[in-house]
């Protein structure tokens, strides 16, 4: 209450806003100061004072009155009106609020250590108009800048990638890669190896985001690597939706990830998107190789699903197809107070140097270093690679300076490989993972398709092929040259002699051929099935020679041992590995005893 707010203040606190009301009083005691300022605030004469403000300062009285509970929160307000009222600044930390003189405020009668009193609140919110909402500033795809130049002087194309189409080529041919067990990853980690990385860029749709000779090999002090972003997503991501699991050190597909093969591309990457938003495997912070100390003794970091959150609120609230700087994404998330925290104690995270480089240290740790840096791993390598937003960006080289004042940050070239993106679009496959729209509604043109089957087996490829599809297509047929194929009976035998499943290529080839297949077609692939259900495995056993062809037909119809063995031909006979105990006991019935191995 404004009357126990007053109580606390000093006389000479009192007397400076005593100055301010337009009154002939002149009170000298605190009790009868308290009572003139309450009686001039808690009334009529409240409208006159509040018409003194300037517009910024009602603005702030609005936001106080109306949004925030009666606290200034300044990040918030800078962040929708691009700076605060003078005497809200703040100035040094033991110095409280600054009155700036010789210019007069009557904020001071209204605000109290960053407050508005709740009784005064009421009194304000009969006549304060409520401030008009934020929202976010976007661009059409023809007003983006097709060159960036950094501060200094480098110039770079801006890159402009729509990744709906992108993702779901991706996905099919990483799952492939996966089926063909080409991936290997670590048992304590489950992170990709190099090797792993380059099968996975080798796949991709234009590889990954950056080509190796972007790649300036800077060492860690100047910056770092600033590839892979993609194909290190990738093995992450299938991990954490339960289509992929760890084998020893080899990924496998799992049920769930055969039978995504044949799935709705958009239905997989929408589960995906679900399972990393809450049990993602990686705190994607931990990719801002800058920022030390974020593993250690004592809780460092705060968990990532409660963040990832955060950004999917602000991201529902941009308008579909529609492009938005970085710098404005962040600053609508301040503004409207979608708040998220990265780490829990600051002084345990530095850059460069424990002792003089720690983000406890006042304007070290501010949301573009953290918060900021976090949003841009979450968009630019898990959101674009699922194909849920598209995206313009540069090589991160000079792009973004706000790490400048951290100390022993002279020599980066980056803070992080993530600095370069600078704009992004919610695509309809996005709306569609985040729930704005019920269906998915493409607007990309679909993709032609991709090869003609003859009646005599041949596939030519009508389009470019892509590293993916090449996979599957070499896998299961016959190369003749770079863009044609047979089918055979032989290179069909083969894929299924090594795991592979002939129904997966009959469904590629359904989706991706001109005008269907032939009828011969679907008799190889019937062929295979018939071959393919032949034989079964029927699982271990332990192979028996008999002392002769006599006795082994004795033991395989006897009834104590008869059901637990079988003829293999003469004197042997086959247990399989569960009946090994009662072939045993069936024996000592008879009087024999089971060799010894």
């Amino acid at each position: 209450m404004l009357d126990e707010i007053l109580q606390l203040h000093t006389l000479d606190r009192l007397k400076t806003r005593l100055a301010l009301l337009r009154t002939d009083e002149k009170p000298k005691r605190k009790p009868e100061i308290i009572d003139l300022i309450r009686r001039h605030l808690l009334s009529e004469r409240c409208r006159d004072y509040w018409q003194e403000l300037d517009e910024l300062e009602k603005q702030a009285v609005g936001e106080v009155v109306h949004n925030w509970n009666g606290s200034f929160d300044a990040a918030r307000f800078r962040a929708k009106y691009d700076q605060l009222p003078k005497y809200l600044e703040p100035r040094e930390p033991m110095y409280g609020l600054r009155l700036e003189k010789p210019e007069r405020s009557f904020l001071p009668l209204f605000f109290y250590n960053r407050a508005i009193p709740d009784d005064l609140c009421r009194q304000l919110a009969a006549f304060v108009p409520k401030p008009v909402s934020d929202a976010l500033r976007t661009l059409t795809e023809d007003s983006l800048p097709r060159e960036f130049e950094t501060e200094g002087g480098q110039r770079y194309p801006v890159s402009v990638l729509a990744m709906e189409a992108v993702a779901f080529q991706d996905l099919a041919s990483v799952l492939n890669l996966v089926a063909e067990g080409a991936l290997r990853v670590s048992d304590k980690t489950s992170l990709p190896g190099a090797a792993s990385l380059r099968r996975i860029e080798d796949v991709l749709m234009g590889g990954d985001y950056y080509s190796p000779d972007q790649e300036l090999n800077l060492e860690r002090w100047d910056g770092g690597l600033i590839r892979p972003i993609r194909p290190f997503a990738w093995p992450l991501l299938l991990q954490s939706g339960g289509l992929a699991k760890r084998n020893g050190t080899k990924l496998e597909l799992t049920q769930k990830g055969k039978k995504s093969l044949v799935e709705p591309p958009q239905e997989t990457i929408k589960r995906l998107y679900e399972r990393w938003r809450s049990k993602g495997m990686l705190d994607e912070y931990r990719r801002i190789d800058q920022v030390k100390g974020q593993t250690g003794k004592g809780r460092r970091m705060t968990a990532p699903p409660p963040r990832r959150l955060a950004v999917q609120v602000a991201l529902k609230e941009c308008p579909t197809g529609a492009w938005i700087q970085v710098e404005e994404f962040f600053r609508y998330l301040q503004s409207v107070g979608h708040d998220f925290e990265v780490a829990q104690d600051l002084w345990k995270l530095y850059v460069v140097d424990n002792n003089y480089g720690n983000l406890g240290y006042e304007g070290f740790g501010d949301f573009n270093i953290l918060q900021g840096r976090y949003i841009l791993v979450y968009l630019f390598e898990y959101l674009a690679t699922l194909g849920l937003i598209d995206i313009a960006y540069v090589p991160p080289y000079g792009v973004m300076d706000d790490f400048r004042d951290i100390w022993g940050t002279d020599d980066l070239a980056f803070f992080s490989r993530y600095d370069g993106l600078l704009y992004f679009r919610l695509n309809p496959l996005g709306a569609y993972c985040l729930g704005l729209s019920d269906q998915y509604r493409p607007t990309v043109a679909p993709t032609p398709p991709l090869l003609a089957v003859d009646t005599d087996l041949l596939i030519t490829a009508l389009r470019k092929v892509e590293p993916g599809e090449r996979m599957i297509l070499d896998r299961y047929a016959e190369g003749l040259g770079p863009e044609t194929w047979r089918l055979s009976a032989e290179a069909m035998l083969e894929a299924m002699a090594d795991g592979h499943d002939p129904e997966l290529f009959r469904h590629f080839l359904h989706e991706q051929a001109e005008g269907g297949l032939p009828a011969e077609v679907d008799q190889l692939f019937e062929a295979a099935g018939e071959r393919l259900s032949a034989l079964s495995d029927a699982g271990p056993a332990r192979l028996l020679r008999c002392s002769s062809q006599a006795m082994a037909e004795m033991l395989a119809v006897d009834p104590h041992t008869g059901a637990h063995c079988l003829r293999a031909g003469g004197p042997m006979l086959a247990v399989p590995q569960g009946k090994e105990k009662a072939f045993r006991s069936g024996l000592r019935r008879l009087g024999y005893v089971f060799p010894k191995t």
